[in-house]
């Protein structure tokens, strides 16, 4: 499967070196799926969630998620875990 990739595996780390201080790693993750998808073009970008709509136990959770795509695509498409 490796060798069939267009482009070159990409490794945060590598790519971005050292969180700053007072980053939230789970956030920058976040963040660096959403801008690596966006740099496939945005109309191509839909986010679809399976959540239960509350707040994770800390930052760059689903709710994180949810929030950056919804305010930059405004592409999502929540399965409410609570109405299943």
């Amino acid at each position: 499967m490796k060798q069939k990739l267009a482009d070159p595996i990409r490794i945060m780390p590598d790519e971005l070196g050292p969180a700053p201080m007072n980053t939230d790693p789970f956030e920058r993750c976040n963040l660096w799926l959403l801008y690596s998808a966006l740099a496939g073009g945005i109309d191509k970008l839909r986010f679809v969630t399976l959540w239960d709509g509350r707040g994770g136990d800390g930052p760059g959770g689903t709710a994180h998620m949810y929030d950056e795509v919804k305010k930059r695509t405004g592409r999502v498409t929540w399965l409410d875990m609570r109405t299943l």
